[in-house]
């Protein structure tokens, strides 16, 4: 645990954190301070200070569940133990609310792998990370992470966030798929992001693919479907069709060694 000094104040001894111990409940005070403007403003753009303070938190709440992960602690236990909640959007503080953590055991029946996720709270939306996590001898390394950078905007962030890993193949390698749409606070048009690693057996990854894709968010959620079948992972996705209605899109990528090659099927019917 983080280290601590103990107080005696009026015959009761209080245990207190370190002096220059940031913690994690810090960080969600400082970010659940900023507030959004009253309608009709609606402001896209970033401050400095909250896309520091969001990238801290994300990275306090990595760093604090690969411990807990390394200790072979609960999770959510831990996270509870110290203070820090799921907690659903309220009101006009968008920033620095936790929306879910989950982690994946062995992801697709990768024994010596674990991947988690956790998803903050942001305006118009949220903000999911995906970190994905190697055994080495006694403990869990860090070989992936997928991440949103919030000084570019609203927009960068990962909202609707899937992602699917693939079976182990020859000599341990395999690859992961993460998928996401940006946040906004109008129009059911956005776009749909997606990515896609090679990991080898030493845990090393190689971006082989990104691209993005006009998507449909009407009321559909999910807004798309995100599958992987041996080395060939499907996005089906709800977009545009000739005349401006919606309809079901498919997008199937083959991957194979360090490169990724578009396969049918291209549509599910004419």
């Amino acid at each position: 645990g983080k280290p601590r000094f103990w107080f005696l104040v009026s015959g009761f001894w209080l245990a207190c954190p370190a002096f220059g111990q940031p913690t994690i409940e810090d960080t969600i005070r400082r970010l659940q301070q900023f507030r959004d403007p009253e309608p009709p403003v609606v402001e896209m753009r970033v401050s400095p200070e909250i896309a520091t303070l969001h990238r801290q938190l994300k990275h306090e709440l990595r760093d604090f569940i690969i411990d807990a992960l390394n200790r072979g602690a609960d999770v959510q236990a831990e996270l509870t133990h110290a203070g820090v909640h799921i907690a659903s959007k309220e009101g006009n503080r968008p920033y620095g609310q936790l929306h879910n953590v989950i982690v994946d055991w062995k992801p697709n029946g990768l024994s010596a792998w674990v991947a988690f996720t956790t998803t903050l709270g942001v305006k118009c939306g949220e903000d999911s990370s995906l970190y994905l996590l190697q055994r080495a001898g006694d403990a869990w390394q860090l070989r992936l992470a997928m991440e949103s950078n919030m000084r570019l905007g609203i927009d960068s962030a990962h909202g609707y966030f899937q992602y699917a890993v693939s079976r182990a193949g020859p000599g341990g390698h395999f690859f992961v798929v993460g998928a996401n749409v940006n946040p906004w606070c109008s129009s059911n048009w956005q776009q749909l992001r997606f990515e896609a690693f090679t990991m080898d057996a030493s845990g090393t990854p190689s971006k082989v693919l990104s691209k993005s894709s006009d998507i449909f968010l009407g009321d559909y959620p999910p807004p798309y479907k995100l599958t992987v079948q041996k080395h060939v992972f499907t996005l089906e996705i709800n977009g545009g069709g000739p005349s401006g209605e919606s309809r079901t899109h498919v997008i199937s990528y083959s991957v194979e060694g360090n490169s990724a090659k578009r396969v049918a099927p291209i549509v599910l019917k004419p």
